[in-house]
């Protein structure tokens, strides 16, 4: 018994000695795992660093960007979820790689599946517009609200309206309206203008003055739409702060990015005086370039300046050239300036019937002179059959309209 007792004393001291010494290995094991692991990551994050400062340093080289996509990748590959979205938006942008929109979409992935909002915002654009994955509505609102649920200013600005829309969610007008209130509270550019113009129309003071503040910051993030409404506000004063100086300030970089609404208030401003000295040769290059890209306003407003100063700015080619491109363009006060010219001017054949067609595109618009022009000519048969039934009517909408003339021919005609 004795024999037997000391012999299991021996064997559990055996046992006791081997579970010690396998604990103690996996102890160590683990600790050489963790060990690997964060030397791993430390690793990771250190090429992560360093290819994110040569990929995007201040005036780097094709050189560095290239060698910054190498670094930026072997960290992806390690694991590093940020790496592997910036990896993502250099393959998306052919950025130091050759551009692969498939390969950008699954360094998204691979960042998205572990968290990483920006990486979740940009998969949901890959969706929702079909770059290098087949686009899904649903797929990308999937996407969207993950990254929406940690307020991703970007998330919540398509999220929103893909809800307005109905697009791979329900439609929900009082959701979509809550979704892009939250993009603009997380500073989003273009929800700041969306949400601060419709605050800019209520009629309590300080309900505008927030609008007016969301399209100032809207403004100063760059977003070119909200520098010329910004400008407009402290132009007129909308914004209850009018300051004409600075107003043409911003509405200045919303015109030099190319806008033509924004070059043609230029042109306005310095054929007025408001805010800069007034300038015609300054207001007639702004008309130009916003006339060039088929503005309406600025070619109107051209063809007027060409017309008043005639002397020091004669073409009268130009003039009735830009004042026809204007009326096309479906601009009323050109369509019934137009028709007059056609009715006329001594400098070019008459066109009784043009005038007319044009007048009456004019009056559908409810241009009051129009509708006297067209009124008298349907009254005396100028370039149309008379009709007087129909000429009274355009004339009594003239008048109504507050057409002086109309009112003084209605009564000369007893009616």
């Amino acid at each position: 018994a004795a024999k037997e007792a000391a012999a299991a004393k021996v064997q559990a001291a055996t046992r006791a000695r081997e579970e010690a010494r396998m604990k103690a290995r996996e102890q160590a094991q683990a600790q050489a795992e963790r060990e690997a692991k964060e030397a791993a990551q430390a690793e990771s994050f250190d090429l992560y660093e360093r290819g994110a400062l040569l990929a995007m340093g201040e005036g780097a080289s094709p050189q560095n960007v290239q060698e910054g996509a190498r670094l930026l990748l072997r960290s992806a590959q390690m694991g590093h979820p940020g790496a592997a979205f910036f990896y993502g938006t250099m393959l998306e942008n052919g950025l130091g790689v050759k551009k692969n929109l498939s390969e950008a979409a699954k360094w998204y992935r691979a960042a998205a599946d572990k968290g990483l909002p920006d990486a979740q915002a940009a998969l949901g654009l890959m969706y929702e517009f079909g770059r290098g994955v087949p686009q899904s509505n649903p797929e990308a609102a999937k996407w969207y609200v993950l990254a929406a649920k940690e307020a991703h200013p970007h998330a919540l600005f398509q999220l929103s309206k893909m809800v307005d829309e109905g697009r791979g969610v329900d439609r929900d007008e009082v959701k979509a309206t809550e979704l892009m209130v939250r993009a603009a509270v997380a500073e989003h550019p273009e929800a700041m203008l969306i949400v601060g113009e419709v605050l800019m129309k209520s009629e309590d003071p300080g309900t505008r003055r927030d609008g007016f503040e969301l399209a100032r910051k809207s403004a100063v993030s760059g977003n070119v739409r909200a520098q010329g409404i910004f400008g407009l506000a402290l132009l007129t004063g909308d914004g209850g702060a009018k300051n004409p100086a600075e107003g043409v300030k911003w509405i200045r970089k919303c015109a030099e990015a190319g806008e033509a609404d924004c070059q043609t208030v230029m042109g306005i401003v310095y054929q007025s005086g408001d805010g800069v000295s007034r300038n015609l040769d300054e207001a007639i290059r702004w008309y130009r370039r916003a006339a060039g890209q088929s503005h309406a306003m600025a070619q109107f407003r051209l063809a007027l300046l060409y017309l008043e100063f005639s002397d020091s700015y004669g073409n009268f080619d130009e003039m009735v050239r830009l004042l026809r491109l204007a009326a096309e363009g479906g601009l009323a006060d050109a369509q019934f300036l137009y028709g007059c010219l056609m009715a006329s001017d001594d400098r070019k054949p008459k066109n009784a019937r043009e005038a007319v067609e044009w007048w009456l595109k004019a009056a559908n618009q409810g241009n009051v002179d129009a509708q006297f022009e067209l009124g008298k000519a349907l009254w005396g048969g100028l370039g149309v059959r008379r009709d007087r039934s129909t000429g009274a009517g355009w004339l009594k909408r003239a008048a109504a309209g507050g057409s002086k003339g109309a009112r003084d021919f209605l009564r000369q005609q007893g009616l």
